[in-house]
């Protein structure tokens, strides 16, 4: 355990420094499927009704894939569950 202060700035650099040895970045396939994950989602109007709504913001992670600049992204409603060996379905 390494104490740190963001306001003090205090042992920052010791907490990158791990996460720059130790944190392997995943190797990522780019030419796969774009899947997302949304994590967090907001309307522009809360409150109002679905079929009125025209436009929102969300917070996506990817999962495999990448996107391009002007490229569509379909949203389906959905339940995320894994197989056996912990894989998305």
């Amino acid at each position: 355990m390494v104490p740190i202060s963001a306001q003090f700035k205090c042992n920052i650099d010791t907490v990158n420094k791990y996460i720059d040895k130790r944190i392997l970045i995943p190797i990522r396939d780019l030419t796969a499927y774009l899947r997302l994950i949304v994590i967090r989602s907001f309307d522009v109007k809360p409150g109002a009704e679905a079929d009125s709504l025209t436009r929102g913001i969300g917070g996506c992670s990817i999962l495999s894939g990448a996107s391009k600049l002007r490229d569509k992204i379909e949203i389906r409603p959905g339940i995320v569950t894994k197989d056996n060996e912990g894989k998305i379905k």
